[in-house]
């Protein structure tokens, strides 16, 4: 007998449970870190700040595509496709934000995400069917399904705290 394994795509209470859920282990990462530690550029020449600035842009731009998609237009994949463009890109842009704007950009980001994955009904989650270089199908579903990401970023803060000391 063979065994059919259905593929499981999240829900959308699913993505909002998993995206809260890593959103609230990468503010544990932070917690309690002072704000001159978060500018110090030592994870791969990263600070704990140009990745709280990499979040921030992801997530505006995460929902501007899913909006893009849900409106029946064709969204821009390049940061989808080239990372390292884009965080280039990002860390030019935020280069001049302080400390204060990079948290309310992180709270600002965090409830666009989540009123944007309450607004959506299951149909409008699938829709999409642009394609990256790799083949990967691009829809709302798999674009705002990031929250591995946070985890990572919040794994590599811990581990860069733990070394330090801090």
């Amino acid at each position: 007998m063979s065994e059919v394994i259905e593929n499981q795509e999240p829900s959308g209470q699913e993505l909002e449970d998993k995206f809260r859920k890593a959103r609230d282990e990468l503010f544990a990462s932070i917690k309690k870190l002072k704000r001159s530690d978060m500018k110090i550029k030592s994870l791969d020449g990263w600070s704990v700040r140009d990745i709280l600035a990499h979040i921030i842009e992801w997530d505006f731009r995460s929902v501007e595509d899913a909006q893009g998609i849900v409106a029946d237009e064709t969204i821009d994949t390049r940061r989808l496709e080239d990372m390292d463009g884009f965080n280039r890109e990002v860390l030019q842009n935020y280069e001049k934000w302080s400390m204060n704007d990079i948290f309310t950009g992180l709270g600002l980001s965090t409830r666009q995400v989540l009123n944007f994955l309450r607004s959506k009904t299951e149909d409008k989650l699938n829709k999409g069917g642009q394609l990256l270089e790799n083949g990967q199908k691009v829809t709302v579903r798999w674009l705002m399904d990031y929250s591995d990401h946070d985890i990572e970023h919040a794994k590599q803060i811990r581990e860069w705290r733990e070394e330090k000391g801090i």
